[in-house]
């Protein structure tokens, strides 16, 4: 098709030249075309022709050199857009998981601090305890303490009533004596 528009424009620029030298040489005396000056043009349209179809043949394997890379271009890019896209997939896959894992543990961590609360709470009920029994203690101690200096004050009491009536029954001279 490029060949025929070439032709048909170069036959129309033949057309064209030739009849520009016909009228040329209709105004020169003698009226003959000369064979040389034909000879050149046919030449030089030769020439350009030539060179037109070295400049189109240039054109098509440069389309096609584009063509193909691009081609490479649009496969490579496809290539990355799906790996991009199967990678995309994997992380959310992967982030959702992680996010369950996240949920379980926060689950897991609200428990633990749930039992911790409890078992803080039990702590300072007994450490409540503690406190009172101690106290109750202490108080059993000091109260035992004065029974104790109590039942000494009236055992020493006792003794020396016993010692008294003992010494006055004369019992004790006899127990002597034996």
């Amino acid at each position: 098709m490029w060949r025929t528009f070439c032709l048909i424009f170069l036959g129309a620029n033949v057309a064209s030249a030739a009849l520009l030298r016909h009228d040329q040489k209709v105004s020169r005396a003698d009226g003959k075309v000369q064979e040389k000056d034909l000879l050149d043009m046919l030449t030089s349209l030769n020439e350009v022709v030539v060179g037109m179809d070295k400049e189109h043949k240039a054109f098509r394997d440069l389309s096609n050199a584009r063509e193909t890379s691009c081609r490479t271009t649009k496969a490579k890019l496809e290539k990355s857009l799906k790996d991009g896209n199967s990678s995309l997939l994997t992380a959310k896959q992967e982030l959702s998981n992680a996010m369950c894992e996240v949920d379980s543990i926060q689950g897991g961590v609200d428990s633990i601090k749930k039992q911790v609360k409890a078992i803080d709470g039990e702590i300072s009920g007994l450490q409540e305890q503690l406190a009172k029994l101690r106290a109750d203690r202490q108080a059993a101690v000091a109260r035992d303490s004065g029974y104790t200096q109590q039942v000494k004050a009236i055992l020493e009491k006792a003794q020396q009533r016993i010692s008294q009536v003992w010494t006055r029954s004369g019992a004790h001279k006899s127990a002597k004596s034996q």
